[in-house]
């Protein structure tokens, strides 16, 4: 039990005349981005009003860090900032998913409608905001004591380090998982600036230092919505919550992403 089922483990059943073998089912989970700003990845950005408007790197982002994760991407829609079509939307993707991602929509703006929609669907609030940075407006709803909505913030690196730190242990748990993350001490390499309110878990790369140990480099942090960054990093280091600098040589936690011995990229298997 719990074994993914690779080509080896193919192999061996057929030999074994084991011709069907029974299998959890991969978690359904479809995303829905939301906001009048966003235009698909193809658009060209040239039209009357277009220079407030970005294009859509989050659903395809979020769908191949779940694909990576084990999780079936079922659909990857947009919604625009209206009410009514936000909570068709919303009922929609919850009729065929296990777990719905909405990105953007979930703080207190005005144009903010995916918890509203939640309500008016019947769903509960099973929480609003995380000490985390970046990440503090995640929101989640449940119905009938399982968690069916997950809303993420709408910045890149936010959707992204929420996605890893809460959506990947549902994925592995569904898939029947160990869902403890795997955190893993590193060395700290330079003086660091954490957060004195939240843990602030940033994108960072993995190395080597001389005796084989491993050593931890944050990345410059320009901001949850600055996706450029992220490039060279292999996965999230946390840092604690205090008002002074930690200093180098500090043992810290960290989590991958990407194999740092592979090119590293920040939406999870970079071969693939």
């Amino acid at each position: 039990a719990n074994v993914r089922v690779t080509p080896v483990v193919v192999a061996i059943a057929a030999t074994t005349g084991t011709v069907r073998l029974p299998v959890r089912v991969r978690p359904r989970i479809s995303i829905l981005t939301t906001g009048d700003e966003l235009r698909p990845p193809e658009a060209p950005l040239d039209q009357d009003g277009d220079e407030v408007r970005i294009r859509d790197g989050n659903g395809p982002m979020l769908a191949a860090i779940l694909q990576d994760f084990g999780a079936a991407v079922i659909a990857v829609d947009h919604v625009g900032d209206d009410p009514a079509e936000t909570r068709r939307a919303l009922q929609g993707h919850l009729d065929r998913a296990d777990l719905v991602l909405t990105v953007g929509g979930v703080s207190a703006g005005d144009r903010d409608f995916v918890p509203r929609a939640a309500s008016e669907l019947g769903l509960e609030t099973g929480g609003r905001g995380v000490r985390v940075q970046p990440g503090r407006p995640l929101s989640w709803w449940t119905r009938d004591g399982r968690i069916r909505l997950a809303g993420l913030p709408g910045n890149p690196v936010s959707a992204l380090v929420c996605t890893h730190l809460f959506i990947r242990g549902w994925v592995n748990r569904g898939l029947g998982r160990e869902t403890d993350l795997p955190w893993t001490p590193r060395i700290l390499a330079t003086d660091t600036r954490p957060n004195p309110h939240r843990a602030a878990c940033r994108p960072a790369s993995f190395e080597l230092d001389a005796d084989g140990r491993g050593l931890v480099r944050v990345a410059a942090w320009n901001g949850s919505g600055d996706l450029p960054h992220l490039v060279g990093t292999h996965g999230l280091v946390r840092l604690p919550e205090q008002t002074e600098m930690v200093p180098a040589g500090t043992l810290v936690p960290t989590l991958p992403w990407c194999d740092p011995s592979e090119t590293p990229t920040f939406f999870g298997s970079p071969t693939r």
